[in-house]
This record gives structure tokens, C-alpha cells and sequence, in this order.
């Protein structure tokens, strides 16, 4: 089952983000299944835009896909 990094940024929100992806000073809060993360696509979506920041940083086709939508 593939899982995901949920990353806490700046208290505001959390952004979903491969395990394999680390950038300085991120904060790990838990994690998420694919099946989650599909799941949950349009509420992310829009917290995510009402904050401006990014809903997920993944090299992941199908979940790009979906959030760039």
C-alpha cells in the first residue's frame, strides 16, 4: 500500500508529499494511503487554494492528474 507524507505547512494546512521528496525544515505530521488521498481530492483542493499553497508535491501520475485538474 503506497503512503504519503502529510507535511504541515507553516500551521496552516497540510500538504501531501512523497516520502522519497525532503525539503529543509518540513514537518512531519502523518501519513496518508493513495486511497486517502484520492478520497479526500476536492476538499484539499480547496483549502489548499484558499491558502495558496500546494495540495501535494508527488511524482505520482494519476495523483497530479488529479489535483491539477
Amino acid at each position: 500500500m503506497k503512503t504519503y507524507n502529510l507535511i504541515d505547512y507553516k500551521g496552516k494546512y497540510t500538504t501531501i508529499q512523497d516520502k522519497d521528496i525532503e525539503f529543509p525544515f518540513d514537518y512531519i505530521i502523518g501519513e496518508i494511503t493513495h486511497e486517502e488521498a484520492i478520497k479526500q481530492v476536492k476538499q484539499r483542493k480547496e483549502a489548499c487554494l484558499y491558502y495558496g499553497i500546494p495540495a501535494i508535491i508527488t511524482k505520482n501520475k494519476e495523483l497530479n492528474k488529479l489535483y491539477v485538474k
